[in-house]
């Protein structure tokens, strides 16, 4: 991946963590962090909470484009 592309994402992943995952009230205790994940490592999309910050990561993918 180009650089500058890298950087884009890391922006955009910035902003996610600090305004839109905040405004939709995405807050996960430390004690159930294991929950969004497989016995893997991979993201358990079964997960409530996994889906809903997929869709919110998805909805600022696809207004940057």
């Amino acid at each position: 991946m180009p650089w500058l592309e890298r950087v884009n994402l890391g922006q955009l992943a910035l902003r996610l963590a600090r305004h839109d995952l905040f405004k939709a009230k995405v807050v996960i205790r430390q004690a159930h962090v294991q929950a969004l994940f497989t016995g893997d490592m991979s993201l358990n999309l079964s997960s409530s909470m996994v889906q809903r910050v997929l869709a919110i990561c998805s909805d600022a993918i696809a207004q940057r484009q």
